[in-house]
């Protein structure tokens, strides 16, 4: 689904507040909690860039590192 940028910047902040919380509340490494609002955040974050892409032709000044790598 395509949003605006304002929407996609929304969704990402809401997701990151939503992303801290869960850490507060962290029963330590492997979390399922945090794990699972980790990509959340990382998908938000790639909704957010296409959004300026497609809106404005700019990209934003950082990239998303793959844990493969």
């Amino acid at each position: 689904m395509s949003h605006t940028p304002e929407q996609s910047l929304e969704d990402l902040v809401s997701l990151m507040r939503e992303h801290l919380a869960a850490l507060r509340e962290s029963r330590g490494d492997g979390d399922f909690a945090v794990e699972a609002l980790y990509d959340r955040v990382g998908d938000a974050f790639a909704d957010y860039a296409d959004a300026l892409d497609e809106e404005f032709g700019e990209a934003l000044p950082m990239d998303l590192v793959d844990d493969e790598d």
